[in-house]
């Protein structure tokens, strides 16, 4: 899709501190150094726009994909995967089709720990996108919620945990207690770590990362989304696993700066 010059910039990243400083400028994309360490870019009038995902055959790095397509504006990576086999542990589905289903997933369906709790994982909340009535638009759900009458799914990546007023980590089996002690951790959700998150205002999608300079548990990662008035949000897997291209911006959360390789992303085009 090509623009004029004179059309207002596609992306903005938005300053969430006091005085904004120009960071660099694409064409279509305004950056904007944010507070330190988080990123916040607005897609505005996103249905107007491809936000779809994509899913390497094996594993890729957030470079390597922006590299191979012209047509990108920027990635973020996605959903789960286990760095063991190059499995997913998330569903992605482009084009009504499914692409990537953890039932297909034997290490992780095989796991007699995981058994009970396979229902949670399976439903963990996934970023929609939608056909309503001919129009495109934009949700955060479970897996299972059924999507209103006159919509359907066109594009979904699941991932989590749900970072809103819904946000339950224990209901996504991310968290396990006992009493009031923390058994089970598998995201690193208490810890301050990198992460990648989705959000959702007015049927603008927002996507924001946070980067080894300024880590941040889950729980303070759903503040920042609601204090930026997120009306849905959605964690994206962080850690070693956060990485970001824009063409002038890079960002990852491995020491050489390749990134690590990831098994889907988030792409706009």
């Amino acid at each position: 899709m090509q623009f004029p010059g004179y059309v207002p910039m596609l992306f903005s990243l938005i300053l969430t501190a006091f005085n904004p400083s120009l960071d660099a400028e694409v064409p279509y994309i305004r950056m904007y150094k944010p507070a330190k360490g988080v990123h916040m870019v607005k897609i505005n009038n996103a249905a107007d726009y491809q936000i779809e995902p994509y899913v390497s055959a094996n594993l890729a790095t957030a470079k390597d994909v922006f590299e191979s397509d012209s047509s990108l504006r920027l990635l973020v990576n996605a959903g789960y995967f286990d760095p063991n086999n190059g499995k997913t542990i998330s569903y992605v589905i482009k084009d009504e089709k499914i692409l990537l289903n953890p039932l297909d997933n034997e290490a992780l369906i095989g796991n007699e720990e995981l058994k009970p709790h396979m229902e949670k994982i399976l439903n963990r909340g996934e970023f929609r996108v939608l056909k309503c009535d001919g129009k495109q638009r934009f949700d955060i759900a479970y897996h299972n919620d059924m999507v209103a009458q006159g919509c359907n799914i066109v594009h979904s990546i699941q991932a989590g945990p749900i970072l809103d007023e819904r946000m339950d980590l224990e209901k996504e089996y991310f968290l396990v207690k006992e009493g009031d002690k923390i058994v089970r951790d598998s995201i690193s959700a208490t810890k301050k770590v990198a992460r990648t998150a989705i959000g959702l205002k007015s049927n603008d999608v927002y996507l924001f990362v946070v980067t080894d300079e300024n880590p941040m548990t889950i729980e303070e990662l759903s503040t920042l989304m609601k204090e930026k008035g997120m009306e849905k949000a959605l964690a994206f897997d962080g850690g070693s696993s956060t990485s970001f291209e824009n063409g002038a911006i890079s960002v990852t959360s491995v020491g050489d700066n390749l990134g690590r390789k990831v098994k889907s992303f988030l792409i706009v085009k």
